[in-house]
């Protein structure tokens, strides 16, 4: 890996204040590679807890300006990413909330190279924050992780495409076993999924199919952990229970890149379907991952 510099990034927008609720926007630097941002948080005078960020933050959106055109190539919620990054294998930290895009749980260093937002690529981009205050305001200062080298193909040496992008999906099915979703068309190779359910459901099952074949089949229960299993195989872990402001939910992580590598990602997820074992009717949310050239 070619040397890394860390900036300030000091063009923040619309900052919300006491009592109140907004988006603040983040503008991202356009002449490098972004490896991280890194949010450090404060509330009253001290670190905020990761509890009052969940609380807090809601929508985090990275928006990418593409051949003229604003285009939101990822998006989650604070408890989301949160989520994410225990599933990963990251403690959570008071007033910390550390935003990758070079994903350092990756395998190989080719690969965490590879997630990493060449911000060459696009005319302009930016982080829009939802923020919900209380009269303690959050107070934010935002640094960011770079380097200024070209992002290259290593066989052919030539500039490429390609960063992680994140979207959600909501459906609400009824209880049961087998409950079918479809899931939305996903341009790019499927890396994860993140199947987030109410704390007073129960999700024991998730299978994935194409067609009539099996792809993923996971049990999480008493008897049989196998999705506990399979995670420690990768150094990582079901999330942990968490609230936000609009309840409190569990995480399924369904890891599909399952030795943290991105060629083992899934090349046609549009011929997948998603089938859960639910103890209840629910809202079930999805925060898909996928390898995208954009």
């Amino acid at each position: 890996m070619a040397r890394k510099d860390f900036l300030r990034l000091s063009d923040v927008r619309a900052t919300v204040g006491a009592s109140a609720t907004g988006k603040m926007s983040v503008i991202l630097p356009k002449n490098c590679r972004i490896n991280n941002i890194g949010p450090k948080i404060v509330k009253n005078g001290a670190l905020a807890t990761v509890a009052q960020l969940r609380l807090a933050i809601g929508q985090i959106s990275l928006v990418l300006t593409v051949n003229g055109r604003e285009t939101i190539v990822s998006q989650f919620t604070a408890g989301e990413w949160f989520a994410i990054l225990e599933a990963n294998g990251y403690t959570l930290n008071a007033g910390l909330m550390k935003l990758f895009f070079a994903e350092p749980w990756r395998a190989l260093v080719l690969d965490e190279e590879a997630t990493s937002l060449e911000m060459r690529n696009y005319e302009a981009g930016r982080l829009d924050i939802d923020v919900t205050n209380d009269a303690n305001p959050l107070g934010f200062v935002f640094d960011a992780k770079v380097g200024y080298d070209a992002k290259l193909d290593p066989v052919s040496g030539k500039p490429f495409k390609g960063l992680i992008t994140r979207d959600r999906q909501t459906a609400n099915v009824g209880g049961g076993a087998g409950v079918q979703i479809v899931l939305n068309k996903v341009a790019g190779q499927l890396q994860r999924l993140f199947i987030f359910t109410p704390s007073s459901v129960t999700l024991s099952r998730v299978v994935l199919k194409r067609g009539v074949t099996p792809s993923y089949d996971f049990s999480q229960t008493a008897t049989e952990p196998g999705l506990a299993d399979q995670l420690a195989d990768n150094g990582m872990k079901i999330p942990s229970t968490f609230t936000t402001a609009e309840g409190t939910f569990n995480c399924w992580p369904l890891v599909l890149d399952n030795n943290q590598q991105l060629r083992d990602g899934e090349p046609n997820p549009n011929d997948l379907a998603l089938y859960l074992d639910l103890s209840a009717a629910s809202q079930v949310r999805i925060v898909r991952e996928a390898y995208v050239a954009l």
